[in-house]
Parts: C-alpha cells; sequence; structure tokens
C-alpha cells in the first residue's frame, strides 16, 4: 500500500460559502459572555488580598489596573 505524504502547511483551507456569516454571528452572540466573564475576573482579582496578588504574580497597582480596563479590551 502507498500513499503520498502532502505537507499541511502547503495547501488551503477548503472555503466553504456562507461560513464568515456563521463566524460572525457566533462572535456576536458569544461576546457578551466573554465581556460577562471578563468583568467577573476582573472584579474578583480586584478582591484578592496583597498577598494573594503576590502569589499569582500581580502587585496591587497592576490589579487595580486591570480591574479599572473596560470589559471589552482584553
Amino acid at each position: 500500500m502507498s500513499y503520498q505524504a502532502s505537507s499541511q502547511s502547503s495547501q488551503r483551507p477548503i472555503h466553504r460559502p456562507g461560513t464568515d456569516a456563521i463566524d460572525v454571528l457566533g462572535n456576536l452572540f458569544a461576546a457578551p459572555f466573554v465581556w460577562l466573564e471578563r468583568m467577573r475576573d476582573r472584579r474578583r482579582i480586584a478582591d484578592l488580598d496583597d498577598h494573594m496578588l503576590r502569589d499569582i504574580g500581580l502587585s496591587r497597582t497592576q490589579a487595580e489596573d486591570l480591574a479599572s480596563t473596560p470589559f471589552w479590551r482584553r
């Protein structure tokens, strides 16, 4: 049995019509959930005490900066 090895990196992905629109709609649907998760995570980091912040490698200033970042920014 023989086969021809091909490099995946040299092949272009197959484009299926309409998938771009589906991706956009999926991202629009997911965005509020991502934003909510970011808000919660940032609030939790801001609530950590200095000892816990040191454990994760953040200073109080870094935690406050992160907590003040708008939820739509990464």
